[in-house]
């Protein structure tokens, strides 16, 4: 969802009638936010739950986006709402992987795991798809 996200950000925002000289800063302000959320929610993994934390990243990030899908030009607060907290969500998720993989398959595993899920998104999946996914957002991005 993240990489459909940033990669159709400043086409949505055109569509909606926002400048693309206004929507670059936009997308390229997103994945700064996100270290916000590597860094608060890093820390709050280490002291509450880490399935709570994750829980409330993800939480986050699904609500941030039906925010975004509601946005007019005329809503501008909204974009800076949804750059916050989507950033912060997202953000939220990635120290949460690590940490959730080490709880349950342990230390000794650490490294398979990580090697094997190396992209969140696709936690299990061969990563053939990860190449579809990619491929896919700019092919259908140009039709008209």
């Amino acid at each position: 969802m993240n990489s459909a996200v940033t990669t159709h950000i400043m086409p949505y925002f055109s569509s909606i009638g926002i400048a693309r000289s206004t929507s670059k800063y936009i997308a390229s302000a997103l994945p700064l936010m996100t270290v916000i959320g590597r860094v608060g929610f890093g820390w709050l993994g280490d002291r509450v739950d880490k399935r709570a934390v994750a829980a409330l990243a993800f939480v986050l990030t699904c609500v941030d986006i039906l925010v975004l899908g509601c946005t007019t030009t005329r809503q501008a607060w909204v974009i800076t709402v949804f750059l916050m907290v989507f950033g912060i969500g997202w953000g939220g998720s990635v120290p949460m992987l690590s940490g959730l993989l080490r709880e349950y398959f342990g230390t000794e595993r650490l490294a398979f795991t990580n090697v094997s899920c190396k992209d969140q998104r696709l936690c299990g999946v061969p990563h053939f798809m990860i190449a579809t996914e990619k491929l896919k957002g700019p092919a259908f991005q140009f039709q008209t």
